[in-house]
């Protein structure tokens, strides 16, 4: 086997392989074995045509491409054994002729990370705030929650909950009717077709009308989609929002004993989002100032994985509101290949991100023990305990494990860096603690 390899950019070598001819012999015998108990020649019976009459019926490019379909994986993993080659991932093989079987692999292997001086960032983390006006903002959305409907006499306007007899038709076939529908008057409602809603303002009860809307063809509702829908409407009722009295009685129907306890409670809630969110966005600075410190070199592999993750769970959020993907990107009339561009960003920082933690805590030596695993598996468990037992036992498994110790590991990184930034790390303390001394001794 003649193979050659090289060093190309984005963390991949590129190997060159051309089979010689004694191993083309070799697994031309293998093909054989392969070919004789599929192919029927008259006069034989299915697997006793000698090699030689099987080459001659059906070709000697038939064999070279049985080889190359199915031996050409073990051929590949000899040829990076002898280049001592460390792959990642699959390889990418393009094929370059059959006889002499020819190939070229491009080989995804460890990414490359130079670290900047990342002792030296540093940064603050963001006071917490929240404001009175937060609070009421949330009192607000209580009481609409807990808001009751009334029945007016008047006509209808924005916010409204109408109750319809409707019928739709296109080119005088029906498409649907439904009688005492729930139906609340929102400005941005595209249901059930855009300009619908507009339609029903003005309206008094027991009211009819009847009107025709041009429906686009990437409409999600295929029934209506590139229709012109006629409807006939009749509205039997308007109900409106009353809101209810902020007191301590409606503090009691949310889980409060009082407005005082329920703001306090929701202060407290606020709070502890916002210290959240803080942190998050701190990580998120400090994490993006050492990419942007070091020299990171990975292969394209790595983003790609990335981005079929954030599909899987886009489509996975898109399933639990029972729509389908394709469906979705049909609506916003895109392609997948336009959602993944669409994500490579998002991802490449995500990669980088991920690259540099690990690099800073292997350079750190940062580690993750049983105990702390056990002490996470404990935290994670259900209450029940038969539940317990079954959720730890899940986490005997090596891999399962070996995740957590990931994502632990991952923590520990993390805030080993905020200690950093912030000025709380102690190797930082004792540096500034020795810094004072000596300037104390130099002073005297």
């Amino acid at each position: 086997m003649k193979v050659s390899s090289e060093k190309i950019p984005d963390s991949q070598i590129e190997m060159s392989v051309e089979l010689e001819a004694e191993e083309i012999e070799e697994y031309m015998a293998k093909a054989y074995k392969r070919l004789v108990n599929k192919v029927s020649i008259p006069g034989f019976r299915k697997g006793k045509v000698p090699r030689n009459m099987l080459e001659q019926y059906a070709g000697r490019g038939a064999f070279l491409e049985d080889i190359v379909n199915n031996d050409l994986s073990a051929i590949y993993g000899k040829a990076i054994d002898e280049q001592k080659i460390e792959a990642i991932d699959q390889p990418q093989i393009e094929i370059g002729q059959i006889d002499p079987i020819t190939f070229k692999a491009t080989i995804p292997i460890r990414p490359t990370i130079e670290l900047g001086d990342y002792q030296q960032i540093r940064m603050e983390l963001d006071n917490a705030e929240v404001t009175e006006d937060q609070v009421g903002g949330v009192i607000e959305q209580l009481r609409i929650a807990q808001a009751a409907w009334e029945p007016v006499d008047r006509e209808t306007k924005w916010d409204d909950m109408l109750t319809l007899d409707v019928e739709a038709s296109a080119d005088g076939n029906e498409l649907g009717k439904e009688a005492g529908r729930q139906y609340q008057l929102l400005p941005e409602s595209q249901v059930p077709a855009p300009g619908f809603a507009e339609q029903l303002i003005a309206l008094k009860k027991n009211d009819d009308k009847s009107f025709a809307l041009a429906v686009p063809e990437d409409y999600g509702n295929q029934v209506f989609a590139g229709k012109d829908v006629s409807f006939k409407v009749l509205l039997n009722e308007i109900k409106e929002k009353h809101l209810p009295e902020l007191n301590d009685d409606f503090a009691k129907i949310v889980g409060s004993d009082s407005v005082d306890k329920l703001k306090e409670s929701i202060e407290a809630d606020l709070k502890t989002r916002a210290e959240y969110q803080a942190r998050a966005e701190l990580e998120d600075k400090i994490v993006d100032a050492i990419v942007e410190q070091s020299q990171i070199e990975y292969p394209p592999i790595l983003k790609e994985r990335e981005i079929d993750a954030m599909i899987d769970m886009q489509r996975n959020q898109l399933l639990q509101a029972q729509v389908q993907l394709e469906d979705y990107l049909k609506h916003i009339n895109k392609t997948e290949q336009d959602l993944r561009n669409d994500l490579e960003p998002a991802a490449a920082k995500k990669v980088k991100g991920a690259l540099v933690l690990g690099k800073v805590a292997d350079d750190d030596k940062i580690e993750v023990n049983d105990e702390e695993v056990e002490a996470e598996v404990e935290r994670m468990a259900p209450s029940d305990v038969q539940d317990k037992e079954r959720f730890k036992e899940v986490f005997t498994n090596p891999f399962n494990r070996a995740s957590i110790m990931r994502t632990l590991r991952s923590k520990k990184t993390m805030q080993h860096l905020v200690d950093i930034a912030t000025g709380n790390s102690d190797s930082l303390k004792k540096e500034e603690s020795a810094d004072a001394e000596k300037e104390v001794k130099d002073a005297a």
